[in-house]
């Protein structure tokens, strides 16, 4: 199971990743992707590419997130700080967030967050990264390309690496992330490298069929959801007695439900940075 698009789309998220992934390497401020997102969720959208029934909704939520994240990155009080990318020259290419609190050292607890389709945007990581500040966590945000095709060999090699740099860098307790593709890669991920993470969240994405993780696992997924069912999440909770928290909107219910999406995934972490 992964997500698909149609060959127009994946060609226009390619140039839209390249374009991106420059404006991210040119300054380090990962909000300077915001243009290029939100112009090609205009077109996306106009063109009746993103088949979603929340599709006339996602420009103006993704514009007032960026807004946020922008004015986060400019405010010197921000609970976050750009950490170090790479690690190590054996790491891949890390976006990280590490708490301010910890002068942007990894903690104890650290979060790997799996991208899904049409490659790695600084948006959800940031997301994730506010939230996991809260508990003295570090957000390390890996890439694997546009296909988000993290049950690869190449996926879980970056994933091992990232596991191995955070490790390194001083984090003993791993949570693992996934949105939409990198969610079901997660479910696939946690299976074979059983004894790496304490946790797993799961958002719009999860693999009916994947061998239990055996950890507490957290499912969020939108109930109006026309990319990835939200029955692939629901027989996964119930197989593997998870968590499963019903939203209200469709694939983008990570940004769309946040109010109802962050404090869930706080108190997840909270039960594993006591």
């Amino acid at each position: 199971m992964k997500l698909t698009r149609a060959p127009v789309a994946v060609s226009l998220l390619l140039v839209l990743f390249w374009f991106s992934t420059c404006a991210f390497a040119s300054d380090r401020h990962p909000s300077n992707e915001a243009n290029v997102a939100l112009f090609g969720t205009r077109v996306l959208v106009s063109n009746g590419m993103l088949r979603d029934p929340d599709a006339p909704r996602v420009e103006a939520a993704m514009r007032s997130a960026y807004d946020r994240m922008r004015a986060d990155e400019e405010d010197p009080s921000s609970p976050l700080v750009l950490g170090p990318a790479p690690f190590s020259p054996d790491t891949p290419e890390l976006l990280t967030y590490a708490p301010r609190a910890l002068h942007g050292a990894p903690g104890e607890l650290a979060v790997i967050f799996l991208h899904g389709y049409g490659g790695r945007f600084a948006l959800p990581c940031w997301q994730v990264a506010r939230v996991a500040a809260q508990s003295a966590a570090m957000t390390a945000c890996p890439d694997v390309g546009t296909e988000g095709a993290w049950w690869s060999p190449e996926g879980e090699r970056i994933v091992r690496v990232t596991v191995a740099a955070l490790k390194a860098a001083g984090s003993k307790r791993i949570v693992l992330m996934g949105l939409s593709n990198g969610g079901i890669g997660a479910t696939r991920l946690a299976a074979r490298m059983k004894g790496t993470f304490v946790g797993l969240v799961l958002f719009s994405g999860a693999d009916p069929n994947a061998g239990a993780a055996g950890i507490p696992t957290l499912l969020l997924h939108g109930r109006r959801d026309a990319m990835v069912s939200q029955e692939s999440s629901r027989i996964y909770a119930r197989r593997t007695t998870s968590r499963f928290v019903d939203l209200p909107s469709g694939h983008f219910a990570m940004m769309l439900d946040a109010a109802t999406v962050d404090p869930e995934v706080g108190r997840f972490l909270r039960a594993h940075n006591p």
